[in-house]
């Protein structure tokens, strides 16, 4: 689901992502998205923290509890995510 916002945003960067819109032939928002998607992989962060921290039931953490909960996501391995066991309901 897509969703409509408001976006300040300076003169330059708006003149390359007009550019760039008119050199690929993509959205400005295809541009964006792509480019953000791109960020949390190059730096690394980890999605899962990320869709934990979005989720509005989530409480505000105290500094430490988000350090402790980042450690422990950054040494998850692909192998901790794969399920270990089925259940039938």
């Amino acid at each position: 689901m897509k969703l409509r916002k408001n976006l300040t945003i300076s003169e330059d960067v708006w003149a390359i992502l007009e550019t760039l819109k008119r050199v690929q032939g993509r959205s400005i928002s295809d541009i964006i998205e792509n480019s953000v998607k791109k960020y949390v992989k190059l730096e690394k962060i980890n999605p899962l923290y990320l869709k934990m921290m979005t989720d509005p039931n989530v409480k505000q953490m105290t500094k430490k509890e988000n350090d402790e909960i980042t450690t422990i996501l950054d040494n998850m391995t692909e192998e901790d995510m794969k399920p270990v066991t089925e259940l039938e309901l």
